[in-house]
């Protein structure tokens, strides 16, 4: 036998370990509540929700702050002044934008104040208005330039008042408005030196004239040498925003036609087509060329309208020796019909031209039933000489 079962043999075993037992549960004590614990708790909730309305309301403010610190900034601008001014031009109220600025365009002594606005309106009524800051516009002085389809018409510049807004926000003012107006229209007027000339109602005065040696009508030969037709003279002035109206009136007051020629932007005035004894003086045209188309005719004995000539008048030659006259066929009754004057130029009391239209119905001797009808157009020039009127030149037609 091993020692080592020797020794499991002769050694005693423990006892055996008894199961422990279960414990038994203990039992909670109940705390009693402490009544400060319950009052803090309703301080706690109480100041929780004064501190959320204090930050509700704080916060409150920090935005109505805010809103009405933008809301002063935004009306602190400028742009709100330049938008106001371009009402005024979006309306046409051209009146109240020429009342605005500080240096008013200038007008010549034809046109008006009302000239000027309505060559405002001109410039804006229709177009596309807008504007842009310059570049000489700042926070301290902003300038804007004011287009009407893309061109410059106008210029407005703005300051601040004395007036300030919230915060410190400034206010501002209309510093200065420049409307560009260029008055481009102008006249030349060509008129006989004894007429009156006016220009938009106004009378031009000697300070416009530039020539007073023009030829109005070329038709001297018929007067000479008994009269001269006169001269012309020529007016120019500028400075006018619109085309003027330009009117002549003869010696009498009579208004003359004045016609324009827009090639060399002239308004020429021919002499008066009326006269104080117009009716008298185409009478008398009417009898001179009756009595004329009679003796070409030898209706009228030789010498029966010398006393219708000026003295010595070359033109009474030509008809005596006219070849017409000279072999003029015989003929029965003369009837005179379809007279009318045709044109009438008086160049002065003592000087003027009278065209005059007649037929003679002539029965012929060659047995024709019908008359044979023989116009005669004459183209009188006259001059009065010692208070009677006398034929001074014949112009034949072609």
């Amino acid at each position: 036998m091993s020692e080592l079962e020797f020794l499991s043999l002769t050694t005693p075993l423990p006892d055996p370990v008894p199961e422990p037992e279960e414990p038994k549960p203990h039992k909670k004590k109940k705390k009693k509540k402490k009544k400060g614990s319950a009052v803090f708790r309703i301080f706690l909730l109480i100041w929780s929700a004064a501190l959320i309305i204090a930050m509700y309301y704080g916060l409150k403010y920090f935005y109505d702050f805010l809103v009405d610190y933008e809301a002063v900034y935004q009306a602190s601008l400028p742009v709100h002044e330049i938008d106001r001014l371009m009402e005024y031009f979006s309306n046409n109220d051209m009146r109240t934008v020429y009342e605005l600025m500080d240096e008013k365009p200038s007008c010549s002594e034809f046109e008006t104040t009302d000239s000027v606005v309505s060559y405002m309106k001109y410039m804006v009524v229709g177009k596309q208005l807008d504007y842009k800051e310059t570049e000489n516009s700042n926070q301290d002085s902003p300038e804007y330039i004011i287009t009407a389809d893309s061109y410059i018409i106008a210029k407005a510049a703005f300051a601040k008042t004395d007036t300030m807004l919230k915060y410190s926000f400034p206010t501002w003012k209309l510093k200065s408005l420049e409307f560009y107006t260029t008055a481009l229209e102008g006249f030349t007027v060509k008129a006989p030196s004894n007429y009156q000339v006016s220009v938009n109602g106004k009378p031009l005065s000697e300070s416009y004239l530039t020539a007073t040696d023009i030829t109005i009508s070329d038709k001297d030969l018929y007067f000479d040498p008994y009269a001269v037709i006169p001269k012309g003279s020529e007016y120019h002035g500028e400075g006018l925003y619109f085309k003027p109206d330009v009117s002549v009136c003869d010696e009498s007051g009579n208004p003359i036609d004045v016609e324009y020629d827009e090639a060399s932007d002239t308004y020429t005035a021919s002499f008066s087509k009326t006269a104080p004894d117009e009716e008298a003086m185409k009478e008398f045209a009417i009898q001179a060329v009756t009595d004329y188309a009679k003796y070409i005719s030898h209706d009228l004995p030789e010498g029966s309208i010398n006393h219708y000539f000026a003295p010595n008048n070359i033109y009474l030659y030509y008809i005596e020796h006219n070849g017409g006259r000279q072999f003029y066929s015989k003929h029965g009754h003369v009837d005179f019909k379809n007279v009318e004057v045709r044109d009438f130029i008086s160049y002065t009391d003592d000087m003027y031209y009278c065209e005059v239209y007649l037929e003679q119905w002539m029965q012929m001797n060659r047995g024709s039933a019908e008359p044979e009808i023989v116009p005669t157009d004459g183209r009188f020039y006259f001059v009065k000489i010692d208070g009677k009127w006398k034929i001074s030149g014949i112009e034949y037609g072609e």
